[in-house]
């Protein structure tokens, strides 16, 4: 699943390529995964794109629906394997590179909505579990489903201390899955939870209530320096990922352990890297390093 670095990525993609441009025409072809009647956008202008957690918010500018001005979002979770890909008037803008994860180029089978922008450009949305969604919502709606997320790692009100009071909260859990509680820190998932525990010296099974004010400090910190480095090179293309251009992220080659099982600790500990299973999920990390 893309995680913030992923998301991020393409959000200020899309924010270059698409404000500012209205919507002409939407194309579905799987109708489950788009939530609202399409008619209600058809003419309005992308005013402004954002990120909230694992999700790009799509601002629309007001329509009069029903005699009544009202402000409408396009909400979109890619979750597992979708994808979005921008293709300018003359095709795809990234010169047309084949999108994992059967290297075709789009629109392919796996194109299920498609969005006709005013200057001649598309935007597709690929997926191929079907997984993920696209919703048209109000601002009520989008309020609503937003006060779920807890603080994004690059905000201002997450400090130390609202991370430890977060994780605090959960002092029985184990602090890998806890940092993927999109309740606690918005934005992260497997792959950087990992990645966050490794830098922190934390094995990713212990209990948070085993936790010192160190290794509290630790966590936040590898937080901080994690995710920038991951945006910087757009992203780890582990599984379906890939820009607005269609090209992969060039981060999976900068993980320390996530898919690196078998090799020497990246700490020069002596160690090596393991993988086991929690929470369902596969989890890197080593045993020679991490406490």
């Amino acid at each position: 699943m893309p995680e913030l670095p992923e998301v991020e990525t393409i959000k200020r993609q899309l924010e270059v390529r698409v404000k500012g441009l209205s919507i002409k025409n939407i194309k579905i072809t799987k109708p489950r995964l788009f939530v609202g009647n399409p008619k209600d956008i058809i003419g309005a202008k992308i005013t402004d794109v954002s990120r909230r957690a694992k999700m790009i918010i799509i601002d629309l500018s007001s329509r009069h629906l029903g005699g009544v001005p009202e402000k409408k979002y396009l909400l979109i979770h890619l979750k597992m394997t979708g994808q979005l890909i921008y293709a300018d008037k003359r095709g795809q803008f990234g010169g047309g590179h084949p999108i994992p994860p059967f290297e075709t180029p789009v629109p392919n089978q796996y194109t299920h909505i498609t969005f006709d922008l005013s200057d001649g450009s598309t935007l597709y949305y690929n997926d191929l579990r079907q997984f993920g969604w696209i919703k048209i919502m109000n601002d009520v709606e989008l309020n609503k489903e937003l006060e779920k997320f807890g603080p994004e790692p690059f905000d201002k009100n997450f400090t130390l201390e609202t991370l430890k009071e977060n994780l605090r909260s959960h002092n029985r859990l184990k602090i890998k899955p806890t940092l993927m509680d999109q309740s606690v820190v918005a934005g992260l998932g497997n792959i950087y939870a990992a990645e966050v525990c490794f830098r922190a010296g934390i094995r990713p099974d212990r209990k948070i209530e085993t936790l010192s004010d160190k290794d509290f400090k630790n966590i936040f910190d590898a937080i901080k320096e994690v995710l920038p480095l991951a945006i910087k090179y757009k992203g780890t293309s582990a599984d379906a990922y890939v820009t607005l251009e269609g090209k992969q992220g060039e981060y999976f080659s900068k993980l320390w352990v996530y898919g690196r099982e078998g090799e020497p600790c990246p700490k020069g500990c002596g160690g090596k890297v393991e993988k086991f299973m929690l929470g369902g999920r596969g989890t890197y990390w080593c045993p020679r390093c991490q406490k």
